[in-house]
């Protein structure tokens, strides 16, 4: 995790030209400004459009580019920590309440970071006790793409019981830390993605400046761009397959025997750790594997809502809670 003087760094291509100002979904209802010298809004507008920004008290001015892109770095150094009103006004106004001046964190990473609050522990205590209106987080959306945006969706949310949960734990409790030693605002600004590499995180011009990872790198991007036909082709083929070697799945015909809370367990296998597990049907080495857990919830859990994490379901899976299906994947 990395301070940053700039809320997000994003790197722009070039847009439609827009007839009214528009700003980046960062800077928006509850944001956190950083508490610096230069501390950047930007956003967009018809070319040699005036664009005034005025918050607190002060104002300033700017003019869009050829391009229609604006932006101005504003003096926050000697700033309160509000809230504020932050307006914009060009040709149209756009008015953005509940702002506040502080410190701005970045927090990037894969899983790690990633995990919610509501999957840590003591996370129903801490959820509950969480409401903190100086403390604020804004989910970058995950987004594939293989040239930079110049945009992203999310939203800040101000930490409360509402709201907790889905903050990055690890992003919360930093946060929770330094807004209490400071005693200043902290705005945390999520953008991770559990399981990525950091060549994804590079841009095309770095990765080809390996020629090994160029290599890579064009062909990864082969498969994305062709991937959706890729996929279903694949799905369609293998399900012939299936029906053609006799590989069909076939259910048994009572669900209940395996799946029901009170189904006899007399001749199942315990595991003792998880990993890989075969199943056998008759010495053909195929058939379905049935896994099943019992979960003992404290007495002053009953009738209160909890968190199961269940992983990834990636293959051929059926999930069943108390013998009902929750999900399933074909």
């Amino acid at each position: 995790m990395r301070k940053i003087i700039l809320l997000l760094s994003l790197i722009a291509c070039a847009g439609a030209l827009r007839a009214d100002v528009k700003l980046p979904a960062i800077i928006s209802a509850d944001m956190v400004l950083a508490k610096t010298a230069k501390t950047p809004v930007w956003g967009w507008a018809d070319p040699g459009e005036a664009v005034t920004i005025t918050l607190g008290g002060k104002t300033a001015r700017v003019t869009a580019g050829a391009d229609g892109r604006w932006r101005i770095e504003l003096d926050l150094s000697a700033s309160g920590q509000g809230p504020f009103e932050l307006v914009v006004q060009g040709k149209n106004r756009i008015a953005i309440p509940n702002v506040v001046v502080g410190e701005v964190w970045l927090a990037s990473g894969q899983s790690n970071m990633e995990w919610g609050m509501h999957s840590t522990t003591g996370a129903q205590e801490e959820i509950a006790a969480s409401a903190n209106p100086l403390l604020r987080h804004f989910q970058v959306k995950r987004a594939l793409s293989m040239e930079p945006l110049e945009d992203c969706a999310g939203s800040w949310r101000i930490a409360g019981p509402q709201t907790t949960a889905g903050f990055s734990g690890v992003a919360y409790y930093f946060g929770k830390k330094i807004q209490t030693t400071l005693g200043a605002p902290v705005g945390l600004i999520n953008a991770s993605w559990g399981g990525t590499p950091i060549e994804g995180w590079i841009s095309k011009d770095g990765i080809d400046s390996v020629p090994e990872l160029k290599v890579t790198r064009e062909r990864l991007w082969d498969e994305f761009n062709h991937q959706p036909a890729r996929r279903d082709q694949w799905a369609v083929n293998f399900k012939a397959w299936l029906k053609q070697t006799g590989r069909e799945d076939r259910p048994p015909a009572d669900v209940a025997a395996y799946a029901a809370p009170e189904a006899s367990l007399a001749d199942w296998t315990p595991l003792t750790k998880l990993g890989v597990h075969r199943a056998t049907n008759e010495g053909s080495g195929m058939g379905a594997v049935w896994v099943r857990r019992t979960i003992d919830l404290p007495a002053d859990r009953a009738g209160k809502s909890f968190w199961i994490e269940l992983g990834s379901i990636t293959g051929f899976e059926s999930v069943y809670w108390n013998g009902e299906l929750v999900t399933q994947v074909t």
